[in-house]
């Protein structure tokens, strides 16, 4: 890779020529990934069960080839091919996990994957062929052609593919018979819209086996109802997104191949992933809105990218163990997932600058907020990367570069009511995060504790240097942050959570009314909310934090240092001395007391 196609990747701009050069390389990577596939197959006795040996399969790839080259390399590099050839060399080493999905299916079954890849080139190309394909649990799945479900049998069988005179047909355990081109033929779904030279046309993938990184998945047919809902979310989100950055669709129509849907989720909490083996593809849940969508696939063409380019080059050290704050996540997250992370929000933060200046005023707010937030947070992590010593010569020009290209977003002004409700939401994350993930040394709480009953100032005990201990059930860190996207985004649903009798819960869970008082503005009322929740659960780190966020707009800075830079501290503090005194604990005089002495010492590292 020239290092001018390295900095075109890093400045985010959709270069022509780099994309090529990455897709080009995965095309070796792909050839790479089957044949190591074929050889580690040989080397193990019975791996294919029932099937034919695999060697036939590949002769079969070859036939097909020789009608029409252009065909099946499409075929191969089919994002599913590739996350297949990753799982089965993780089969065959032995490396899946002992429980799960995974590892339901007999080794024979994943393994025979490639003999319904050689039936579909067969089919697609118009050869004579028959070869035998693996079912699962009684589904057959040609990749990019369509699936069958199959007369009740075995959860793990065999079926016959053939073509002997234009008719390709399934020929299922017990003698019946699936004509491909047949009503009992599921075809593939796909989605085509946009204009000519940028038009999107994607397998809307419901049915492949290894649609899913996560592992094997059963064919989940959308209802038709679905199907034309994301037609319909498509349609839109493309259009606005080709009007907004023409060079970004013209490559992404080229690149993406299948979107793998996954239901609905909670507004403003969606889901999406990619992987670096599935080049071209990406796992969405059913977006609320067209710009969702849009949003959504800059995003994970964003990981496509990064993920070939990775494959090329070595950026980040990945051996490590440490773990860094992911302003995005609520988990610790290791060095190449925080440069995967930042390369995505870099393009999300760019769609924002672009998009908050076309939508109708009344829309105005929001997307300021998400360009104000996604700009912050971005060039926290670009920051973090840039320093944390775990970037190789490549991987700190390309993130130098993407620090530059940052730079410029801080010339766009944004109303001073966001970028103060942006500030607030960056500054709830990191603090939640911290509560939950950071753990203060056992011995400095005690001396902190033994001050505070003896009514002295705290001493130097305060400034231990916490450790990293990450808390497994970590609840989602965004909760007041969805509570300010329904303000500006949806006022009156936001409006109508106070007047629900279980508060805004039902809406968004694990919200509270103090939340609610929070994001409305009424300081002094969240103060008092949070108040009474800790004294209840004084081990809640969200009511900590949200008593700090009440502090901080209240002007009681001092207060507002303990709870949003040392919740850790604040909270395992509080549930010592909680244990030993009767009564409730004063939750502020706890806050006032620890902040006067951590505005008075040396700053912790």
């Amino acid at each position: 890779m020239s290092r001018a196609h390295l900095a075109a990747l890093g400045t985010g701009r959709s270069d022509a020529e780099a994309i090529q050069f990455l897709a080009d390389a995965e095309r070796s990577w792909r050839l790479v990934a089957l044949w190591t596939v074929l050889d580690a197959c040989v080397g193990v006795p019975g791996a294919l069960g029932p099937l034919p040996p695999i060697e036939r399969a590949w002769e079969l790839i070859v036939r097909a080839l020789e009608a029409s080259a252009t065909t099946v390399e499409s075929l191969l590099m089919y994002p599913s091919v590739g996350i297949w050839a990753a799982h089965a060399l993780r089969r065959i080493e032995g490396s899946v996990p002992a429980a799960g999905r995974e590892t339901r299916a007999p080794l024979w079954t994943d393994l025979g994957y490639l003999h319904a890849v050689a039936a579909s080139a067969a089919v697609s190309t118009g050869i004579d062929f028959d070869i035998d394909v693996p079912t699962r649990e009684g589904e057959v799945v040609l990749p990019e052609i369509g699936w069958a479900r199959l007369p009740a049998g075995e959860p793990w069988a065999t079926a016959r593919i053939s073509d002997g005179g234009g008719r390709p047909s399934v020929h299922a355990p017990g003698g019946a018979s699936i004509d491909i081109r047949g009503p009992s033929w599921n075809p593939v779904r796909r989605i085509r819209t946009g204009p000519a030279g940028r038009r999107l046309d994607i397998v809307l993938d419901d049915h492949d086996p290894f649609r899913d990184l996560r592992g094997p998945a059963r064919v989940t047919p959308l209802p038709h109802h679905e199907e034309r809902r994301w037609q319909d979310l498509a349609a839109v989100g493309w259009r606005l997104l080709d009007d907004q950055q023409p060079a970004l669709t013209t490559a992404m129509a080229r690149r993406m191949r299948a979107l793998a849907p996954l239901p609905a989720l909670e507004r403003f909490r969606p889901l999406s992933a990619s992987g670096a083996e599935g080049f071209g593809s990406a796992l969405i849940s059913r977006p609320y809105d067209p710009e969702q969508l849009a949003v959504t696939l800059v995003h994970e063409f964003q990981h496509n990218k990064l993920g070939a380019l990775t494959h090329l080059l070595a950026l980040t050290a990945d051996g490590s163990p440490r773990r860094f704050y992911a302003p995005w996540r609520d988990d610790p997250r290791p060095v190449g997932a925080l440069l995967q992370g930042a390369y995505a929000f870099s393009g999300i933060t760019e769609f924002w600058q672009e998009r908050r200046r076309r939508v109708d005023p009344a829309a105005r707010a929001a997307g300021d907020f998400e360009f104000a937030l996604w700009r912050r947070q971005t060039r926290l992590a670009l920051g973090t990367l840039h320093t944390c010593g775990l970037l190789t010569p490549a991987g700190h020009e390309f993130v130098d570069t993407l620090r530059r290209r940052s730079d410029a977003w801080l010339d766009d002004e944004v109303p001073g009511t966001i970028e103060r409700a942006a500030d607030l939401a960056a500054t709830d994350h990191h603090a939640m995060w911290r509560g939950h993930h950071l753990r203060s040394v056992p011995d400095a709480v005690d001396a902190v504790v033994a001050d505070l009953l003896a009514g002295r100032p705290a001493g130097p005990a305060v400034w231990a240097q916490p450790r990293q201990a990450e808390d497994p059930r970590v609840p989602p860190l965004d909760t007041r942050t969805v509570l300010q996207r329904y303000r500006l985004a949806d006022p009156a649903t936001f409006a109508g959570m106070a007047e629900r009798p279980d508060g805004p819960a039902r809406v968004v869970p694990g919200a509270t009314t103090a939340d609610l008082t929070l994001v409305a503005g009424d300081h002094q009322g969240a103060r008092q909310g949070y108040t009474r929740q800790l004294g209840t659960d004084s081990r809640s780190v969200a009511a900590w934090v949200g008593l700090g966020l009440a502090c901080r707009a209240g002007d009681d800075r001092v207060s507002a240092v303990a709870l949003l830079e040392y919740p850790e501290l604040v909270v395992a503090v509080a549930a010592s001395a909680h244990a030993r005194i009767a009564g409730p604990l004063d939750a502020g005089r706890l806050a006032a007391w620890l902040g006067a002495a951590l505005t008075t010492g040396g700053p912790r590292s």
